[in-house]
């Protein structure tokens, strides 16, 4: 994946459509994104083994089932 430049980005704000759709992703869909170079695999491990592995996260989650 190329690093995203200014042009890489989107000039105007986001439909409320669009942003539904990326708040609906799942971390398979983002190692899909990543697979075919939208977003990097760095970006997407950090998120995911930050989720995995952090105590409070576990914690969060385990208290609202």
């Amino acid at each position: 994946m190329k690093k995203p430049t200014k042009e890489t980005y989107a000039k105007t704000e986001a439909s409320d459509e669009h942003i539904e759709r990326v708040c609906e992703l799942t971390i398979s869909d983002l190692h899909e994104l990543a697979d075919n170079n939208f977003i990097s695999h760095n970006m997407v491990n950090n998120i995911y083994y930050t989720l995995l592995d952090l105590k409070s996260i576990r914690k969060y989650l385990q208290e609202n089932k």
